[in-house]
């Protein structure tokens, strides 16, 4: 499931990822996604990773198509965890295929996470 934050606005998207995601969470980051690229310049996405359940297949298939299709017009991304081996090797694998700039922040740096994204 996305929660998307209150501080969404403008090119910034901020969310939190936890339980099961399903494929509509993908329509709604799509969603807000093409919205920010038609009225802005450079997205910043600000991700929380929660306790995770899983994803579906059809969430999983969706992911790769919304990466493909917005991953140019991403110019920052910080991740919010509880700083376990998954969320900094995803961090880490994910530098060298996106031009943005990625930053992992621990769960106790969120409000770092949150002055960095918008900076």
């Amino acid at each position: 499931m996305f929660d998307f934050n209150e501080i969404t606005k403008g090119n910034l998207i901020a969310f939190k990822v936890h339980g099961k995601i399903e494929v509509t969470d993908y329509d709604k980051l799509s969603a807000l996604l093409e919205k920010a690229e038609r009225e802005n310049e450079g997205l910043k996405l600000l991700i929380e990773i929660g306790d995770i359940e899983g994803i579906t297949g059809k969430a999983f298939l969706k992911d790769v198509a919304t990466y493909f299709k917005h991953v140019r017009h991403v110019e920052k991304v910080a991740v919010v965890g509880d700083g376990d081996y998954h969320e900094r090797t995803w961090t880490k694998i994910a530098k060298p295929f996106m031009k943005a700039d990625i930053q992992y922040f621990p769960r106790e740096r969120k409000t770092d996470a949150e002055a960095w994204i918008v900076s």
